[in-house]
């Protein structure tokens, strides 16, 4: 059995995964307030961080990577515009 860390670290079931940005930071898809989007990406990095030095530390530098692209992600309007149409489609 291997190991599922969006599961065990961030509580993302594995039905939705992988997960799109949104679920990757906790927040909904209509959020749009930039402190509520840097905030929960933080909070989800600390929560990755104290693995960082764990049997798992290499899925944890892979979270923490995709912790950051969402978080750009979601801040700029350009990017979020492209994204949130994929999302839309997908689902």
């Amino acid at each position: 059995m291997s190991f599922d860390a969006y599961h065990k670290w961030l509580g993302i079931p594995p039905e939705q995964q992988p997960p799109h940005d949104y679920q990757l930071l906790g927040i909904s898809t209509k959020e749009t307030d930039r402190e509520v989007i840097e905030t929960a990406a933080q909070r989800q990095r600390s929560i990755i961080e104290e693995n960082l030095h764990g049997p798992h530390r290499k899925v944890a530098n892979q979270l923490l990577y995709e912790i950051d692209e969402a978080e750009l992600t979601l801040l700029s309007p350009e990017l979020r515009e492209v994204y949130d149409q994929q999302v839309t489609r997908a689902v």
